[in-house]
């Protein structure tokens, strides 16, 4: 933990909050311009084949899962490229926010596989 908070300072330092947000705000936008028609498509497929709610559940989340992947991939080439002589490892930063992320959607899909999606049916 210490190692993370110490990359994150060193993180502060070098890229600003500006350049961070500036980095995440794009990495979303090009991100959402990617998935979005994918989630489009599968909401509208879920609509129609409500039998397969599970599964069209399951699409819905691992699409997401890939989401965030190519959103902390697409932050981290961002930060790269506005500063290509840093001295942050980036790349364990992200795999550390990928990880914390991707454990919040694990355990958002089991509550709703164990505890909503019964109640629907």
């Amino acid at each position: 933990m210490k190692e993370y908070l110490s990359k994150m300072k060193r993180l502060k330092q070098e890229f600003h909050y500006r350049g961070i947000l500036s980095a995440l705000l794009g990495a979303f936008v090009y991100s959402m311009l990617a998935f979005l028609p994918i989630w489009l498509i599968l909401g509208s497929i879920t609509t129609l084949y409500m039998h397969r709610l599970a599964l069209m559940s399951t699409f819905i989340s691992l699409t997401f899962a890939l989401f965030l992947y190519v959103f902390w991939y697409l932050v981290g080439l961002a930060l790269k490229l506005k500063k290509p002589d840093h001295s942050v490892d980036i790349k364990y930063l992200n795999l550390v926010h990928l990880l914390a992320t991707e454990s919040i959607l694990l355990i958002a899909v089991i509550v709703y596989f164990t505890v909503i999606m019964p109640r629907i049916f």
